[in-house]
């Protein structure tokens, strides 16, 4: 059987920059990046090998029905078909990437193992592992940039979590054979050069030019975080429907202009968490190909989260920024009893308001993933 690529993650460890790369940057005849018009194969794993596909969140939020759901996962599949088969039909190795496969449960991986068994593949999963101390903050930002508005630190995501190594790592490694599954410490100590894109490539020999290599960090600043919180907690909330999706990855986008300090958790905060990291932490490095080296990162405590009010906590800088980025006066004081819903007020004019040039750029980035998947025939 022929070798396909499964790279699954974990989650915030650079996926996104090796799918960026992958998509646009592929040039190599004896390889084939897989993912049906988006930049991530989630949407197509997900839709084809998820026990509860047509009720994730995304869809949801779009009001998505029965009925779309089973003619979009026709779609879905249909193309995939067809892109297999001319992998098989031209002797060159699929590659897919999706996260979403991080978090299968043993019967949706053996589906998974099987659908592409059948059609002549054998599967080669590739996956990166977080120490889990930088992997729970990531993971809480990501909650809160989908409207989360609860102070659950440690919380999975999903109802499967994400962190749980001693469960998934195993798993993978019985159904699809540990010779077949290739993992890595998501540290920049461990990376080749630093870089999970060029770290990715030499493990599997794949000839990516370094100008094709594509670096993307969606994560916000400190500030930023607090104030899209705030807005979620005490204002009007995420929303549903297609124009809430839109409106929200706009006004992210505009928080993205904020700088300030990482989004980091208290060392007193990950303690809590001590002998359950450590215990996750011994399954990963009893089976990785380097264990973790867990260097400890240089940064100010006075900037790091402890509890739910270190979230409302906003620096006059932050405040100055949303009220010159909004168009109001001069804000008010942080102590002011009524500065935070001055905030959820500057920021629902945010996200009414998207500015030209990020609107532009979303307008861009549309036509351009249009172009490629025309380009593709997809």
């Amino acid at each position: 059987m022929r070798r396909l690529i499964l790279h699954i993650g974990m989650p915030k460890t650079g996926t996104t920059s090796i799918q960026v790369s992958l998509y646009y940057g592929l040039r190599d005849r004896r390889y084939q990046y897989i993912s049906l018009g988006q930049v991530s194969g989630s949407q197509v794993l997900r839709m084809l090998f998820d026990s509860d596909a047509r009720h994730s969140r995304v869809r949801q939020l779009l009001n998505s029905t029965d009925q779309d759901f089973v003619a979009d996962r026709n779609r879905l599949e249909r193309l995939l078909e067809e892109s297999l088969a001319g992998c098989l039909r031209r002797q060159i190795t699929p590659i897919l990437s999706g996260e979403w496969c991080w978090r299968m449960t043993t019967a949706e991986a053996v589906g998974l193992r099987d659908y592409f068994a059948v059609r002549g593949f054998r599967v080669q999963v590739v996956a990166y592992l977080r120490p889990l101390p930088t992997f729970y903050p990531s993971r809480f930002q990501e909650f809160i940039k989908w409207g989360g508005n609860r102070f659950v630190p440690f919380e999975p995501f999903f109802d499967r979590d994400e962190g749980d190594y001693a469960s998934i790592v195993p798993r993978l490694q019985k159904v699809f054979g540990a010779s077949q599954v290739v993992l890595r410490p998501f540290e920049r100590e461990s990376l080749d050069g630093g870089c999970v894109v060029r770290d990715f490539c030499r493990e599997l020999e794949l000839p990516l030019a370094t100008r094709n290599i594509r670096r993307t960090n969606d994560s916000l600043s400190l500030p930023a975080v607090r104030l899209l919180y705030t807005y979620y907690a005490l204002g009007p909330g995420y929303g549903t429907g297609p124009r809430a999706l839109h409106e929200n990855l706009l006004l992210q986008r505009r928080l993205s202009r904020l700088d300030g300090p990482s989004f980091r958790f208290h060392p007193a905060l990950v303690e809590s968490r001590r002998g359950e990291i450590d215990r996750q932490h011994a399954v990963a490095n009893a089976r990785m190909s380097i264990p973790f080296r867990l260097s400890q990162p240089n940064f100010d405590l006075a900037d790091a989260i402890r509890d739910e009010a270190d979230l409302f906590r906003h620096s006059p800088a932050a405040l100055a920024w949303l009220a010159r980025t909004a168009g109001a006066g001069p804000p008010p004081a942080m102590d002011d009893p009524q500065v935070n819903q001055w905030v959820v007020h500057q920021m629902s004019r945010l996200r009414e308001r998207p500015s030209l040039r990020v609107r532009m750029g979303r307008w861009i980035e549309l036509i351009r993933q249009g172009w490629h998947r025309r380009r593709r025939g997809v």
